[in-house]
C-alpha cells in the first residue's frame, strides 16, 4: 500500500478507482489530518507494509526536497522501523506535467533501517517528529549520493 496526495482520487473516476485497488491511502499533503494518520498507523499495525512519499510531491528540479513531517509521526508512533528508499531516473521517465511515461532508466536502492534513537525519549512532540523525518531524508541523501556515484 500506499500514500497518495488526495487531489489523485477526486481526478477522474477510472484512475481514482485504479489507485484505490493498489491499496492507496488519500492524504492532504499540505495539511494531513489525525484520522488519515490513524489509518496509517492502524495499517501498519495490522502487520502491512505502506510506501510513503515524504516530501509530498515530484521534484520539479531533480534535488531532494524538504520531508514533510508525517513520516515522523508515523515511525515514532509505531516504532516500525523505516527503510529508506532511493529512486533515480523518475524525472527522466515521467517528467512533472508530462501526459505519459517516457522510455528510460529507474533505478531504486534501499538502505539500513533509519535509527531514531534518542527521539522516543522526547516523547510525541513536533520538534520530535520533524527529526525523525529529517533524519530519514539524511538517509535517502546518502543513498542518492551512492547512487551518484554508481552513475545512475
Amino acid at each position: 500500500s500506499y500514500i497518495a496526495r488526495n487531489s489523485l482520487f477526486q481526478g477522474s473516476p477510472l484512475f481514482a478507482w485504479l489507485i484505490s485497488g493498489l491499496n492507496a491511502y488519500p492524504i492532504n499533503r499540505e495539511n494531513p489530518d489525525r484520522k488519515t494518520l490513524t489509518q496509517i498507523i492502524q495499517f501498519l499495525l495490522s502487520g502491512h507494509g505502506v510506501v510513503y512519499f515524504p516530501e509530498g510531491t515530484r521534484s520539479r528540479d531533480g534535488n531532494l526536497g524538504p520531508f514533510k513531517k508525517g513520516i515522523g509521526v508515523v515511525a515514532l508512533r509505531t516504532g516500525f522501523p523505516v527503510i529508506p528508499a532511493c529512486v533515480s531516473g523518475t524525472r527522466e521517465a515521467m517528467p512533472v506535467g508530462a501526459r505519459g511515461v517516457q522510455q528510460g532508466q529507474v533505478t531504486v536502492k534501499f538502505g539500513l533501517p533509519v535509527d531514531f534513537s534518542g527521539l522516543y525519549e522526547k516523547g510525541f512532540t513536533l520538534e520530535g517528529y520533524e527529526e525523525a523525518a529529517a533524519r530519514v531524508r539524511d538517509a535517502v541523501l546518502r543513498l542518492q549520493a551512492k547512487l551518484l556515484s554508481y552513475g545512475f
